[in-house]
């Protein structure tokens, strides 16, 4: 829920308490005196006489045997009101493993939790359990914020006969999480957590959302063809969402598109709709997480979501936040991806590179690095000069991309479609945002940028096709190499019946000839010395 810290300065010791949205700070212990001696040790006993409340551990998710070997899983309560009667039902669902953590002390912190629905089925996880905190507007939580109003639209329009009804998670149950308070249940917020704290910025509810295990996290590919498929599948189901249901996805990110495998490939799934919008049948904003025009800048509410947010998103510009805003993050998420790696493996190995560079003192600048640094002002400034020319774009961003160069080459594409379309061609001389200038035609460049992934998605596939068959013939060939090669004949091991083995002996022959009498002087030399 909240994590605990200390600074220590020279003689003086402040306790923290990082909260969801804000940080409080204890007044200052100075060791050097009675009194800070006497309030320091007086914090720590505090700390381990605290009860499992006052240190807001989660009792809605213990630790519980998985069998009789002594292995431990996770037991996760879901509640869920029964519309029927009004009450509060609970389901325990059972994880080993929390495949997603929180990556920031502030924010929602969500987590993935990989679950089945009873401790007989945990080494088969069918569902996917989302653990985050979203906020709420007065006593009201904000349902766009998990996702799960987004996800009730999408399949009462498709439902389970759509050929895209397998793009998107399934929802089974999702609610807030309830706490014990004496004998009676309540809802799990900031507010009751952090009780007694002044200054409460903003109210979040706890909240756990199952659905249906989907796929994997587009970080576990090993092979570009695959993350460009996925890509391409991904994209084609969210312009579908947006025709279709009227919901625009709005938060395209490493964590939106999802890989599943088949015995036919790797297909692409759409997923995060917690920044989701929902359209009116006029195509104006309706119901929204209040992340679009608003005409001021905006800080996103997670550190890493920077790296993929539009500019417009991260200035606060008066351009409405559309579906070119989306294709926008598409290529800084392409980009991302083929900088640092497409998997952990890649992403570690890339990391200890330039470690090492740094430890020789040889840094490569990397203006990627630009995206998620500073000021939500000062990333959108490094984003428009990172994209303002073609030129510009392959020499801060494209050089550190060869390592892939098919998402190279799809992130060139994109980059012409989005920024070099010919309504950016202003020949007024009035300075209009080219932005702006795109606006008008995002059907166009939506298009446009959908024929570009799958073109793209068409080279993947044959590049997996080839990929495929050569490793079918190296196999191939291993085999045979394995069946043709002679097994090694063991060498014949010495009879114990012949005997102990006779040692050779050694016989000169008389030499004849200049050798005779060469070495018949130096042995009579060598007998005279």
């Amino acid at each position: 829920m909240f994590a605990w810290g200390l600074t220590i300065a020279c003689r003086t010791i402040c306790a923290h308490v990082f909260g969801l949205d804000d940080i409080w700070v204890s007044t200052a212990m100075d060791i050097s005196r009675e009194k800070g001696r006497q309030a320091f040790i007086t914090l720590l006993v505090d700390w381990s006489l605290c009860s499992t409340d006052s240190l807001r551990l989660d009792p809605s998710i213990r630790y519980a045997l998985s069998d009789n070997v002594g292995n431990r899983c996770l037991e996760i309560d879901v509640y869920e009101i029964d519309e029927s009667t009004s009450q509060v039902e609970r389901r325990t669902y059972y994880s080993k493993e929390c495949i997603g953590g929180a990556e920031s002390l502030i924010g929602p912190r969500t987590r993935y939790f990989a679950a089945a629905p009873c401790l007989e089925l945990i080494d088969m996880p069918t569902l996917l359990i989302k653990d985050l905190w979203i906020p709420m507007n007065g006593n009201c939580a904000d349902d766009m914020h998990d996702g799960r109003l987004a996800l009730d639209v999408i399949h009462k329009n498709f439902g389970n006969s759509s050929e895209f009804s397998g793009s998107f998670p399934q929802l089974v149950s999702a609610g807030p999480v309830y706490i014990n308070r004496g004998r009676e249940l309540v809802e799990d917020t900031t507010t009751t957590a952090f009780a007694g704290l002044p200054g409460i910025s903003k109210v979040r509810q706890h909240r756990r959302i199952v659905t249906k295990w989907a796929g994997k996290m587009i970080s576990t590919a090993t092979y570009e063809d695959q993350v460009i498929i996925a890509i391409a599948d991904a994209m084609t189901a969210y312009n579908v969402v947006y025709e279709k249901c009227k919901v625009l996805h709005g938060n395209i990110t490493d964590r939106a598109i999802l890989l599943k495998e088949s015995a036919d490939g790797v297909t692409g799934l759409l997923a995060e709709f917690d920044y989701a919008t929902l359209l009116s049948d006029t195509g104006d904003i309706g119901d929204t997480c209040g992340a679009v025009d608003t005409g001021t800048t905006v800080e996103p509410e997670l550190p890493e979501l920077s790296m993929f947010w539009p500019i417009h998103r991260l200035e606060g510009s008066v351009v409405p936040h559309t579906r070119l805003g989306d294709c926008e993050s598409l290529l800084y998420l392409i980009c991302v991806l083929g900088t640092f790696g497409i998997n952990k493996a890649e992403q570690e190995k890339f990391a200890k590179v330039v470690k090492e560079r740094y430890a020789r003192c040889q840094p490569k600048a990397l203006r990627i690095k630009e995206w998620n640094t500073g000021a939500a002002e000062d990333i959108a400034l490094s984003k428009r000069n990172h994209t303002e020319t073609m030129r510009a774009f392959g020499r801060n961003i494209l050089s550190k991309m060869k390592q892939h160069p098919s998402l190279s080459d799809l992130a060139v594409d994109i980059y012409k479609v989005l920024f070099q379309h010919p309504s950016l061609s202003d020949n007024s001389e009035d300075v209009v945002d080219p932005l702006v200038l795109r606006h008008p035609f995002e059907a166009e460049i939506v298009a446009n940028l959908l024929t570009v992934l799958e073109d793209h998605k068409q080279r993947a596939i044959k590049a997996r096709a080839v990929r495929e068959a050569n490793a079918a013939t190296a196999a191939e060939v291993a085999r045979g190499a394995a069946v043709a090669a002679p097994s090694p004949t063991p060498a014949p091991e010495p009879s114990s019946a012949a005997g102990p083995s006779r040692r050779r002996r050694r016989v000169e022959l008389p030499l004849t000839g200049p050798a005779a009498s060469t070495r018949s002087k130096t042995s009579h030399q060598s007998h005279n010395a």
